[in-house]
């Protein structure tokens, strides 16, 4: 079988449903089923509208390069996800695109198939999500996902990483600005608006604390 390198998945789109199967055959996950090529432009709509339904901060979908359908009714069961790559994903570099999928996303395919559990022991999972508003499960999801974005790249330093991060920072901060917008409707809300805040401002102060040492 022939390796498809991402130059030719780039600029030839017929290639690029083979090499999102093969990026899962060299990097396999037990929460991915599978990694599909999604060329629509109804994606990025849906996902739009997704944000301002669920008052998110903004986001520009045009340049999201994969995502997975995360369905809360499900998670924490043990099954496998699918991550979707856009043709937005082959416009980046290839290790942009690799740790979108790699890092970003199969996060978010660990948390679907087992349920996140908290620092004080909580367990969100399929049977206790509805009690969370769509805004913050989103913002629960995602600050998982961009932390380990940033604290992954902690020991890199390159323009188009610091690019990356900076922008991953951008994010959770505007997070923090949701977060403090939110009533809690009950315990658990507020539960997790605590353990968002908490890991959002730990990688904060570990990503400061080596940029600090790293200048001395």
């Amino acid at each position: 079988m022939t390796r498809i390198p991402f130059t030719w998945a780039k600029n030839d789109a017929s290639v690029r449903e083979a090499y999102c199967e093969q990026f899962l055959r060299e990097h396999p996950h037990s929460a991915v089923h599978a990694i599909l090529y999604e060329d629509v432009p109804e994606i990025r709509e849906a996902l739009e509208r997704m944000r301002v339904r669920q008052n998110l901060p903004k986001a520009d979908t045009s340049k999201i390069s994969a995502y997975t359908d995360f369905i809360w009714n499900d998670a924490g069961q043990g099954h496998q996800m699918n991550i979707y790559v856009t043709s937005a994903g082959f416009k980046r570099t290839a290790h942009s695109l690799h740790d979108a999928i790699h890092i970003h996303e199969y996060q978010h395919a660990a948390d679907h198939k087992d349920g996140i559990n908290l620092h004080d022991g909580t367990r969100i999972d399929w049977r206790n999500a509805r009690l969370l508003r769509p805004a913050l499960r989103s913002i629960l999801l995602e600050t998982r996902a961009y932390s380990k974005d940033i604290l992954s790249h902690i020991n890199e330093d390159s323009p188009a990483i610091r690019q990356y991060t900076s922008d991953a920072v951008g994010i959770l901060d505007e997070f923090i600005d949701a977060l403090c917008e939110i009533k809690p409707d009950n315990d658990l809300e507020q539960t997790v608006m605590v353990y968002c805040a908490g890991t959002i401002n730990s990688t904060f102060e570990r990503d400061l604390r080596h940029h600090n040492t790293e200048e001395l």
